[in-house]
């Protein structure tokens, strides 16, 4: 049973389970970036063993550069606009005692530096994403910025501002603005996909996600 977008988000934002047996899978393009993966491997080589001490084989890492793989197709827009095949386990939250004044820079590929700044953010959260193949979180903002760490698989984001297919592969980390950046996220990779997400400046008692229409791409 497909569950509609607006309830799906809304477990979300309560960090309980959203998840759906039939979600249709979703292609996939090239997972290859730009040959400046050479100098992120030699940055990962510092740090041979992954986040529970196993070691992480450096010939087995797919590019961390992000790929941007075009516009999408309009069987790939309606797949990914339902939320379903993925669940969120929240890690830890907690609120900042100092005062915090952070300015995050972001430059994507064929868009102009966007300045996002957070002054005495509330809350910051963390979760952890797991999609299962063709899951998708839907069209919907934040709060805040997100810092997204992609451990298995490869995260396909679109963003509303350009409508371009962008590929985060597992090793790769992202920011998404947040503050009104209307977005979609899900599993670009055959398999399981999981990521790590911190969020920031998420309200106290509210979660971080907040549901957006889809755009017209």
């Amino acid at each position: 049973m497909r569950m509609s977008g607006l309830r799906a988000l809304s477990l979300v934002a309560a960090f309980g389970l959203a998840a759906c047996d039939d979600v249709p899978s979703s292609s996939s393009g090239s997972l290859l970036g730009p040959d400046r993966a050479a100098a992120a491997s030699r940055r990962l080589a510092l740090a041979p063993a992954d986040m529970h001490g196993h070691d992480v084989p450096m010939a087995a890492l797919p590019s961390l550069v992000p790929s941007a793989v075009g516009a999408p197709t309009a069987a790939l827009l309606q797949n990914i606009a339902v939320p379903g095949g993925f669940s969120i386990e929240p890690l830890a939250r907690a609120a900042f005692p100092d005062a915090i004044d952070a300015d995050f820079r972001i430059k994507l590929d064929g868009l102009s530096t966007n300045a996002i700044h957070v002054r005495d953010p509330s809350d910051a959260l963390v979760v952890k994403l797991t999609f299962q193949e063709g899951g998708s979180v839907g069209w919907h903002t934040h709060h805040g910025p997100a810092i997204v760490v992609v451990q298995t698989g490869t995260v396909g984001i679109i963003n509303a501002s350009d409508c371009v297919v962008r590929h985060y592969n597992a090793g790769a980390a992202f920011i998404d603005p947040g503050q009104g950046n209307v977005h979609v996220g899900y599993n670009a990779a055959a398999g399981v996909t999981i990521a790590y997400v911190t969020f920031l400046d998420v309200p106290a008692g509210q979660g971080p996600t907040l549901p957006a229409s889809a755009p017209d791409c």
